[in-house]
């Protein structure tokens, strides 16, 4: 009976090990930036330019511009609700000239390796043609993929 127990509870510590040991060797996606990248310009606000994209692991720096703090609040909310990013955080806001800069900070949600989505932004980057609008902003010429803020 002790060497039935004994037994039981080493091939319990064992299957443990080897399922801990498994799954911290499965390698994480990392997610894509341009990927990322087209995901964020879809959500800006028009008028709205991100400047640098930093990513570190799963966390992304976006670094940008925005006409007023309007506008950063409402980018703000959609990354919120969107379903691939978490953890949001205005960094900072500050006026310089006539515009905002702004820096957030937030989790790229990569979902598990093998899985297809449409929204995965940890997969390889979908080219995709459209038009091209040159505006002004701020005294700045600038490109986008939507047309000008009068």
């Amino acid at each position: 009976m002790t060497l039935t127990i004994r037994t039981l509870i080493a091939a319990l510590l064992c299957s443990i090990f080897l399922a801990t040991y498994v799954q911290a060797n499965v390698p994480t996606p990392k997610p894509n930036t341009d990927s990322v990248r087209q995901t964020l310009n879809a959500k800006l606000v028009p008028g709205m330019l991100i400047g640098n994209l930093r990513i570190d692991g799963n966390r992304a720096n976006i670094n940008g511009i925005s006409p007023t703090n309007a506008k950063v609040s409402q980018f703000l909310r959609n990354l919120t609700l969107s379903p691939n990013f978490a953890r949001v955080d205005l960094v900072s806001v500050e006026q310089k000239g006539g515009s905002m800069h702004f820096v957030i900070m937030a989790d790229v949600k990569c979902p598990a390796t093998g899985s297809t989505s449409d929204d995965n932004l940890c997969a390889k980057p979908v080219s995709k043609s459209g038009t091209v609008f040159k505006c002004s902003l701020g005294g700045k010429t600038v490109f986008q993929d939507r047309p000008c803020s009068k």
